[in-house]
């Protein structure tokens, strides 16, 4: 049961992949600084107990997805 995900400045390339879903227990993803690119794929919706997102330092594009209003866990958030 992963429910932290903390790769900072791992040279980490791509998009984030739709599996992201495969770990709804999450509360911290921290994957700032590396070379990420794209936008939030649909399946993040499902990350309900999110209470960090740091994406900052990468080139992730488009507008932060509605959904993000029902993370009520969510403390901190970085793009």
């Amino acid at each position: 049961r992963v429910t932290s995900i903390v790769m900072p400045k791992n040279r980490l390339q791509g998009t984030i992949p739709p599996e992201i879903e495969l770990f709804p227990r999450l509360r911290v993803l921290n994957l700032s600084s590396n070379r990420l690119e794209g936008t939030l794929p649909k399946e993040f919706s499902k990350l309900m107990r999110l209470e960090e997102l740091l994406f900052a330092m990468n080139d992730i594009s488009g507008t932060i997805p509605e959904y993000f209003n029902t993370f009520k866990n969510l403390k901190k958030l970085s793009f």
